[in-house]
């Protein structure tokens, strides 16, 4: 007997079967790539595979400047110490902690972001990719491109 999970999976394969024929595509996003369901990777469905790392050292200084930008603040920020803070931190994370930062200032009554109020977030926000959770996704995405070529 077929559960109400495995039905649902089965009806979404027929209907990824050769979508591409028809002129459509699909793309999907994950961040649990080791639950991906091995049918799923059968041709004719999911056929390209991109893996798309945390944010480099760059990208997370821009991240905190547009973050801070438009919020209430304290002047000015070291953005180079809270993108080295938050190394392998993700998107999301990133933006949690501007957000914690802002709440943190209002329950504060300073209303303003400062450098001391991200450091103190950031020390107690992890991030939520561990080391061993990126090594995991660099090896599924190894794993996917030797298959693919």
């Amino acid at each position: 007997m077929i559960n109400g999970y495995e039905k649902v999976v089965n009806e979404f394969l027929s209907q990824l079967d050769n979508i591409g024929d028809s002129g459509l595509f699909v793309i999907g996003a994950t961040d649990k790539p080791h639950l991906i369901d091995k049918a799923f990777l059968q041709a004719g469905r999911l056929d390209k595979f991109f893996y798309i790392p945390p944010p480099d050292f760059e990208t997370r200084k821009v991240m905190f400047e547009i973050d801070i930008k438009n919020k209430p603040h304290s002047g000015e920020f070291d953005y180079d110490k809270l993108a080295t803070l938050t190394e392998n931190y993700s998107v999301g994370d990133i933006n949690q902690i501007c957000k914690e930062a802002s709440l943190k200032a209002i329950r504060e009554k300073t209303r303003k972001i400062s450098m001391e109020t991200l450091e103190y977030v950031i020390a107690h926000r992890k991030s939520s990719i561990s080391h061993d959770d990126i090594k995991k996704y660099e090896s599924i995405r190894d794993q996917l491109e030797s298959n693919a070529g």
